[in-house]
């Protein structure tokens, strides 16, 4: 190997640990906002239920596409 390589290979690999140190200490945020929507995957989105809605009852529940916006929780 010669003098170059093994200085481009040092190189690369301290920027890949800056990378990683980076990316480790990078703090996550987590939205709990409510927001009751059945889209949303955060914590109080209802993503989950709404996939498995018909599983927990039975079908015994129909789904309505568009809700009325005057129906809001105070």
């Amino acid at each position: 190997m010669n003098k170059t390589f093994k200085i481009y290979a040092v190189i690369f690999i301290v920027v890949m640990i800056v990378f990683a140190l980076f990316e480790v200490n990078k703090t996550e945020s987590t939205d709990w906002r409510k927001n009751f929507k059945t889209t949303q995957k955060s914590p109080f989105g209802l993503f989950v239920f709404n996939n498995e809605i018909n599983d927990l009852f039975k079908d015994k529940i129909k789904k309505k596409k568009n809700q009325s916006e005057s129906l809001r929780l105070l």
